[in-house]
């Protein structure tokens, strides 16, 4: 996290250390608040209630003190993320957070990443899915051999024609309907 920046990293593996509980995965991002001012004890009941709030943003209702490795992938990168909007993240950026993901679980990550946007939380999409580009982007920037082709309306793109600019030539046997 980038706090100063008010900017999170939601990488394609959450990092979480799956021995510790969800609690203890956000405070280690977070830190741990102290019992007093001049105090080396770690308040355990505000590093539980920093990970309650930072879940309930998200709609997301778990135990924080269960292990992290109890988590399905998705829960692992809803953590992640909640850990991001903990720190106050303004703009987030998620490489690949659906890759390892279930249809389900890639629904119910949509689900809280639509959350995020309702509530004006600028997210930066990294994929390779491009229905999922699509769908949840207002905007998509097309890059081939490394450099930005164009950015355009979602709308006005169809996952055949994000394709053609990806490659830079038409792909034999793509439909070319006009998305609505």
């Amino acid at each position: 996290m980038l706090r100063h920046y008010e900017l999170g990293v939601i990488h394609q593996d959450p990092g979480l250390v799956l021995d510790l509980s969800i609690a203890e995965n956000m405070s280690l991002v977070v830190g741990y608040p102290r019992t007093g001012r001049f105090s080396r004890r770690i308040d355990w009941r505000e590093v539980r209630r920093i990970a309650v709030v930072a879940l309930e943003r998200l709609g997301v209702d778990h135990n924080v003190i269960d292990l992290a490795g109890t988590l399905n992938m998705a829960d692992q990168a809803i953590v992640s993320i909640a850990r991001a909007l903990a720190l106050d993240a303004r703009l987030l950026l998620l490489d690949e957070p659906t890759a390892n993901l279930g249809v389900e679980e890639t629904i119910r990550l949509h689900a809280v990443m639509r959350r995020l946007r309702d509530d004006g939380v600028t997210q930066l999409l990294v994929t390779h899915a491009l229905d999922e580009a699509l769908e949840l982007c207002d905007r998509v920037s097309i890059i081939r051999d490394g450099s930005i082709v164009g950015t355009f309306a979602s709308a006005d793109l169809t996952t055949a024609r994000v394709a053609e600019l990806m490659l830079g030539h038409e792909v034999a046997g793509a439909a070319r309907a006009v998305r609505r």
